[in-house]
């Protein structure tokens, strides 16, 4: 506002009434309705980066996360190099079952890094690629949707420079530079092409690696020799099948190698419960068809 008053003849005591009654005025129209605007301005813009800071954050977290399943990776990437050269080199074929046990744990560790990675570029892409767009168009619609009425308040500083004899081109030039910012298109445009350049170095980069192969065989597994447990596992095997082949013979004695002996005692499966009457009443005629014979 220094520079609205810098425009007044503040040299002709005979208008200091009217000096008054302007700096009145643009107190009142100009000064108090555009210090409010701005003001409410700000409070949705604070609401607005607020929103759009709390996205970065998110994205931050997981990126952290990210760069410490990276670090993880890299040192065990780093000892299964060194192992698999030192196999290569000294022809150690003892330690491939701690190179399998090791891979193992190295592949676990890498998909777990890759798929961090992965949640990391998509959170990225969501962010740079979505939410800052919004957060871009917010901020300017903001700015459009209070342009008619800050031009409004130009508009009645101008009506008042007017009315007390300040030249029009004077007033333009100091009040262009403020409007031709609010009219700026391309600004929006730089401004979101200055956040893409600038968090193009916060993305996360995959960064796995191929083993070298191992260049030894495995050691061959010594065959089984002969003893206590091989001759104790025999033993169980051949009861075992002793046991199946008399409970087919005692359930199906017309195949099985009892098939010749038709004792009816028998011919009951050994598991069968219930009807003992019958089964009594069966040895019974059998022990009167033997005497009769």
């Amino acid at each position: 506002m220094k520079s609205y008053f810098e425009l007044l003849d503040t040299s002709n005591t005979k208008r200091a009434e009217e000096k008054y009654n302007v700096g009145k005025k643009l107190l009142e129209e100009v000064a108090t309705p555009l210090f409010s605007l701005a003001k409410e301005i700000d409070t949705q813009k604070k609401k607005i980066i607020n929103e759009a800071v709390r996205k970065v954050k998110i994205y931050e977290d997981v990126a952290s996360f990210a760069l410490r399943c990276e670090g993880h990776y890299l040192n065990v990437l780093k000892d299964m190099k060194d192992l698999t050269k030192k196999i290569n080199e000294t022809n150690d074929s003892k330690s491939i079952p701690k190179y399998n046990k090791m891979h193992q744990q190295y592949s676990i560790v890498k998909k777990d890094y890759e798929n961090s990675v992965n949640k990391a570029s998509e959170c990225y892409d969501l962010l740079y690629g979505q939410e800052m767009v919004e957060t871009v168009r917010q901020c300017y619609e903001l700015m459009t949707y209070h342009n008619d009425e800050i031009i409004n308040i130009f508009k009645r500083a101008h009506q008042i420079y007017l009315s007390i004899g300040i030249n029009e081109t004077e007033f333009n030039s100091v009040m262009s530079d403020g409007i031709k910012t609010l009219d700026n298109k391309t600004d929006v445009k730089e401004f979101f092409e200055s956040i893409i350049d600038h968090n193009e170095k916060s993305k996360v980069i995959l960064k796995t690696e191929e083993l070298a192969p191992l260049q030894v065989e495995a050691p061959k597994e010594p065959q089984k020799k002969w003893g206590f447990g091989s001759i104790k596992s025999s033993i169980v095997s051949g009861v075992s099948s002793l046991t199946t082949m008399v409970n087919e013979s005692i359930q199906n004695p017309s195949t099985g190698p009892s098939a010749s002996w038709t004792n009816p005692v028998l011919t009951t499966p050994i598991y069968s419960f219930g009807k003992k009457k019958e089964l009594k009443k069966e040895t019974h005629d059998s022990k009167e068809e033997i005497k009769e014979e």
